[in-house]
This record gives structure tokens, C-alpha cells and sequence, in this order.
């Protein structure tokens, strides 16, 4: 079964590599009729804006649950505070 595995990734690496040398492209922008607008530069910035949102809200939720843990455990104090506090008054 090991030298199945084997097998298959040796098989599986190699038709990788036949298939990405034979997709190749040697000629330059220049040869080819290909030009670069900066609209990939733009769609990164794009995309790095989008990541950076996205990780200030995760931010901003964890620290909504980190406040929201800790008013829980404050609540939790204060009703451990009220219990004692009516025993004794018994």
C-alpha cells in the first residue's frame, strides 16, 4: 500500500512537470503582445485593503468578547457578593 502512495505521487509529480514545462513561455512581454496596465498592482492593493478590514473586525470582535467575558465574571463576583452577603442577613 506504501509503495502504491508512492507510486501514484512519483506518477502524479511527474505528469506535473511535463504538463507546467510544456505550458512554458520563453518570449518576453516585448515578443508576445502582452502589457502590464498596473491593474494587478491595483487588485493587490485592493485585496491587502480588504485583508487589513477584515482582520481590524476580527480584532474588534475578539476584544467585544474579551470585554464581554470579563462584565460576566464581574457579574458573577457581584452575585457571589449579594449571596453572602444574604446570609448573613438571615
Amino acid at each position: 500500500m506504501k509503495q502504491l502512495k508512492k507510486t501514484l505521487a512519483i506518477l502524479l509529480c511527474a505528469g506535473l512537470m511535463c504538463g507546467l514545462t510544456g505550458c512554458g513561455n520563453s518570449g518576453d512581454a516585448a515578443d508576445n503582445g502582452t502589457v502590464n496596465d498596473g491593474t494587478i498592482d491595483d487588485a493587490g492593493d485592493a485585496i491587502r485593503d480588504g485583508a487589513d478590514d477584515a482582520g481590524d473586525a476580527i480584532r474588534d470582535g475578539v476584544d467585544d468578547a474579551g470585554d464581554a467575558v470579563r462584565d460576566g465574571a464581574d457579574d458573577l463576583d457581584g452575585d457571589v457578593q449579594n449571596n453572602s452577603d444574604n446570609r448573613t442577613n438571615r
